[in-house]
């Protein structure tokens, strides 16, 4: 009809205004992105940082660390060791000289150092050595690693051989011989002094002489 309500146009237009305004999902971008992502991340960070890296890595670690730090180091070295070690040291330093451990490991029963060019000794029969005069004699001994006693009377094929030693070196000691054991040596001690001092000073010279005489006095003072 021709009987129109200007007011109902004027609505109907605000209306048509108001949604090509709001729906911009079918207007296009005015700067398309340059390199677009082929697809999105399947993981994205959980929380990002507020503001990116300023100079990012171009490529991401080859094997990250599995299990990082929670906080970095305050004072980092500023150089890694060149060759570290890919694992600490089974038989750590020991001092020189002094006695063996008294704590030698058992790594084999009814096991004996083999004959051949890694045995280093082997003591008499019916000459019996302890554990831990066995052990000694093992640390004595030049590349001694292991040695082998014959302790079980019970199962030792010849009673003769209680006490027997056998002190190698190389791989572990695996040849069958009923009634022996295979120890680990143990080397570590506090080096022992030979004559320790019996009777030390309360305390030091405080004045000690600055050049003293090649001979001492005939007959020195009572008293300084």
């Amino acid at each position: 009809t021709n009987d129109t309500n200007p007011s109902k146009l004027a609505d109907l237009g605000q209306i048509l205004i108001c949604i090509a305004a709001c729906d911009s999902s079918n207007s296009p971008t005015m700067s398309p992105t340059a390199s677009p992502t082929f697809a999105p991340t399947e993981s994205p960070t959980a929380s990002p940082t507020s503001v990116p890296s300023a100079s990012p890595t171009t490529v991401p670690s080859a094997s990250p660390t599995a299990s990082p730090t929670s906080s970095p180091s305050s004072a980092p070295t500023g150089s890694p060791t060149a060759s570290p070690t890919s694992y600490p040291s089974a038989s750590p330093t020991c001092p020189s000289g002094g006695l063996a451990g008294s704590n030698p490991v058992q790594v084999g029963v009814d096991k004996k150092c083999d004959v051949g060019p890694d045995r280093l000794f082997r003591t008499g029969n019916n000459d019996p050595l302890t554990l831990q005069e066995c052990n000694q004699l093992c640390f004595e001994t030049g590349d001694c690693e292991w040695f082998s006693l014959g302790e079980d009377d019970q199962k030792l094929t010849n009673n003769d051989f209680l006490g027997v030693c056998i002190g190698c070196k190389g791989e572990q000691p695996n040849a069958n011989e009923l009634g022996f054991s295979v120890y680990l040596v143990d080397p570590c001690t506090i080096p022992a002094t030979s004559s320790p001092t019996t009777s030390p000073t309360a305390s030091p010279t405080t004045s000690p002489t600055a050049s003293p005489t090649g001979h001492p006095s005939a007959s020195p003072t009572a008293s300084p």
